[in-house]
């Protein structure tokens, strides 16, 4: 099914509201099913060419902030290292956007949701 799903995802026009929300859909796919790799670059790919979405900057800020999963886990104190840098990624990201983007009311309410969290 994954590859019908990205056939038909490649027949969408870009830049449609369709095409980012089926390209989404896929990539939230891959992260559900363990894929992380895979949804990066998916969101990655989104962000160039939906560099104006919130809902995209909002899922790559939380993919930053929730690290990928290690085997064995590390060690707490560089666990915590790890999410700092992460969450600091993130707030840059953000800092970005709303420079960017200074008018995008969205881009300016994610960025204080992001601050009280």
């Amino acid at each position: 099914y994954v590859s019908s799903a990205e056939a038909l995802v490649k027949t969408l026009r870009t830049p449609t509201a369709g095409d980012r929300a089926a390209r989404m859909a896929l990539a939230r796919y891959y992260l559900l099913t363990g894929r992380r790799k895979d949804a990066e670059a998916r969101y990655s790919a989104l962000a160039v060419d939906y560099p104006d979405s919130v809902d995209v900057l909002r899922v790559r800020c939380q993919l930053l902030a929730v690290p990928a999963p290690t085997t064995p886990p590390p060690p707490p104190a560089e666990a915590a290292e790890v999410t700092k840098k992460a969450v600091a990624a993130a707030d840059a990201l953000i800092e970005r956007f709303v420079k960017d983007y200074p008018g995008d009311k969205a881009g300016r309410l994610f960025n204080a949701e992001w601050l009280i969290r």
